[in-house]
């Protein structure tokens, strides 16, 4: 071998790498993952056990307001009657998947929310240190459903008024109406 064979001609060195190719890869990658990112907004409803209510005489029991939801409708019932039903008298909510709605399902399928609420509303102004409502869905009804009847039993809008009042803040989630 000679020594011009090993010397290295400037033609023989590494040229740096291309890195165009990539940067354009990037540039376009980028854009399109942040377009096609969903975010997730999550709403929380609070449902905790039953607030301690004002001390009451004895002998007097709270009115302790219970909303079954079934697939005909709403029962709605005191500790000692459910409405709708001249006030029958209540041993307690087993049959509300038997009886007749205080408030019926429309014809479409669709739940009478502004009627819960115009009844509810009137219930606490029977009833005004009461807060808690007790919430008991049918295992087939669905969480819309559900929470459309928290939203109307929390708080209403009067006619007028620039803030909201609260009328029972307080859900209890309770279990299902049995059929």
């Amino acid at each position: 071998m000679t020594r011009a064979t090993d010397r290295r001609r400037p033609a023989d060195k590494i040229a740096p790498p291309n890195l165009v190719p990539i940067m354009n890869l990037v540039t376009i990658l980028i854009p399109f993952l942040l377009l096609t990112v969903t975010f997730v907004h999550l709403a929380v409803v609070d449902s905790s056990l039953p607030a301690i209510s004002p001390i009451r005489p004895a002998g007097e029991p709270g009115l302790g307001l219970t909303v079954a939801i079934t697939d005909r409708g709403f029962v709605v019932a005191g500790r000692t009657a459910v409405l709708g039903e001249e006030a029958a008298p209540l041993e307690g909510l087993a049959d509300a998947g038997e009886r007749a709605p205080t408030l019926a399902v429309a014809a479409d399928g669709s739940y009478p929310f502004d009627e819960l609420a115009t009844l509810v509303v009137q219930i606490k102004e029977a009833h005004p240190d009461e807060q808690n409502v007790i919430l008991m869905p049918e295992d087939q009804v669905s969480y819309d459903v559900i929470v459309q009847t928290m939203d109307a039993t929390r708080d209403h809008l009067p006619a007028g008024a620039q803030a909201r009042e609260l009328l029972f803040p307080f859900v209890v989630m309770a279990g299902g109406v049995p059929k």
